[in-house]
């Protein structure tokens, strides 16, 4: 890296708030639906005139929206990704982004050895969305992963608002799905999945850290789940979600691989705002193992995921 790459590297924060100004105010919104003179978005969004002016210039000069005339307009290629009802939006994540910003201006906590650390992490705010929303393919790939496996029960922890077991529906409608979540999430997700209702689809709310799962699945899936959770915490929900699978199924764990800057940014991320971490092979490999579990098999599931599929050794 050369030193002006750098300093736009620690420069970019900038450019980062300035989006997620614009999505906590609600501006997007707006934007993606018709074009709006700085009139029309101060008066429809109740802001202040002079900083909104600010705002919206700043993002022209970013390209993040266009200005014709006295109107303002989101570029055409960014309106699905900013849209917050659309599969590949990242405003959700943003908007999570945006509300847990203030951890880290106390970062530095984490870093010296006898600091007490404090943060305000809401695991169900925007969160689910968050989490299913811009994975592009991701939800395909998982599908095949576990399909490949020839499971008969599927029970997906930590299940969001259903995107995963939509995805499997499309393809493997004879298979006995579960969903397991909190129960405002399952919620959502029955809503997502009203279409299926004739299937054997079912609902379980359960928290997963503090009990064991009470099925008995051939397979086990979860996705993006241990990096919000502490070391402790995560070997729980794993010795947890092992106690619903039977004795010869699979486990498959989808999460971020460490490997890349994707991954390695969202740990950084996960201990700022949870003081947990994005766990790598080698740690879930060694969590498994103390479960008596192994990995049998690994497969990419996006450029910055991997899902690991164990199962009981001597299986």
């Amino acid at each position: 890296m050369k030193p002006q790459e750098l300093h736009q590297l620690v420069f970019n924060f900038r450019a980062a708030r300035a989006v997620m100004f614009a999505v906590q105010a609600g501006l997007f919104e707006e934007l993606c639906q018709e074009d709006l003179t700085l009139d029309e978005l101060v008066g429809r969004l109740e802001l202040h005139r002079v900083s909104t002016t600010i705002l919206v210039e700043t993002l022209v000069q970013l390209n993040v929206l266009n200005k014709q005339g006295l109107r303002y307009r989101v570029a055409q290629d960014l309106r699905a990704t900013l849209r917050r009802d659309t599969e590949g939006s990242i405003a959700n994540l943003l908007l999570l982004d945006a509300n847990h910003w203030s951890n880290w201006s106390v970062a530095e906590d984490f870093f010296r050895p006898g600091q007490d650390t404090a943060f305000a992490y809401d695991r169900q705010s925007n969160f689910a969305a968050a989490m299913q929303q811009g994975v592009g393919d991701m939800n395909v790939r998982l599908a095949q992963v576990l399909l490949a496996h020839e499971p008969r029960h599927i029970v997906d922890v930590g299940s969001g608002p259903g995107l995963l077991i939509e995805q499997l529906l499309a393809t493997a409608t004879d298979l006995k799905y579960t969903l397991v979540d909190f129960a405002n999430t399952l919620e959502i997700a029955k809503g997502n999945l009203s279409d299926y209702k004739h299937f054997d689809v079912n609902f379980l709310a359960h928290d997963i850290v503090l009990g064991k799962l009470e099925v008995e699945a051939d397979c086990i899936v979860t996705s993006r789940l241990l990096m919000g959770f502490d070391e402790p915490e995560a070997k729980q929900i794993l010795a947890n979600m092992c106690h619903g699978l039977a004795r010869d199924g699979v486990l498959v764990i989808n999460e971020f691989d460490t490997q890349t800057k994707v991954g390695a940014l969202m740990s950084l991320d996960m201990l700022v705002n949870c003081g947990a971490r994005v766990y790598g092979r080698e740690q879930l490999a060694q969590c498994l193992d103390e479960l008596g579990f192994e990995i049998v098999s690994e497969q990419a599931t996006t450029v910055f995921t991997r899902a690991l599929s164990a199962k009981r050794k001597g299986i």
